[in-house]
């Protein structure tokens, strides 16, 4: 039978006082981290964001932590399909997410991004697998050419939450609607959520 998902504070207290982590293999103690599958990581990802290429087979995961770049190590998880960076300060984006070879979604919502950089056509280029794209809440004014333009159905690409003009929308009619900002919504930060660091297992 399969297992149920397990987090991390479901987890046996440990005895004595509490421990603040300084490591994966410590944090994760409770299967060997070449199994690891999903991992969430809030508060404390700049802490193990190095660590994070021990994590051979990991195919999902979500770093929160007021970010302003992502960290170089999720560069070598190749097995990776969803990278969700929701919610945190970034306003760049590192050119090596295009060689993750198994990439399916990319979550880039609730960030500081006015622009994004034009080699991300490399992401939806033929044989590629990426099919979702989440840029809502940032303060994106245009996308690059190829992802205004794309072909209906080629991915889903949410941008509700931005700062597109309407002659902008109007003038590239495959984006959704829903991509112009509020007063409201230009003239604050974006959110934050504040998550507990969970750890969950795959369903065997």
């Amino acid at each position: 039978a399969k297992g149920k998902p397990m987090q991390a504070s479901s987890l046996p207290p440990l005895p004595g006082p509490p421990r603040l982590f300084t490591s994966l293999p410590e944090a994760l103690a409770v299967k060997p981290l070449s199994e690891v599958k999903r991992l969430v990581l809030t508060d404390s990802a700049q802490i193990f964001s190095p660590q994070l290429s021990q994590l051979s087979s990991l195919e999902e995961l979500i770093l929160k932590d007021s970010l302003t770049r992502l960290p170089a190590s999720v560069a070598s998880l190749k097995q990776l399909r969803m990278l969700d960076v929701s919610g945190n300060r970034l306003s760049t984006l590192p050119a090596w997410i295009a060689r993750l070879p198994r990439l399916h979604t990319l979550k880039l919502a609730d960030n500081a991004f006015t622009t994004l950089p034009d080699w991300m056509s490399t992401l939806i280029a033929k044989g590629k697998p990426l099919r979702s794209l989440h840029l809502e809440h940032n303060r994106l004014t245009r996308l690059p050419d190829s992802l205004a333009n794309l072909t209906e159905g080629r991915l889903d690409i949410r941008i509700r939450g931005n700062a597109f003009s309407e002659e902008y929308l109007a003038s590239h009619t495959r984006l959704p609607q829903g991509g112009l900002a509020s007063k409201e919504e230009l003239t604050h930060a974006p959110l934050f959520e504040n998550l507990s660091e969970a750890l969950r297992q795959p369903e065997r």
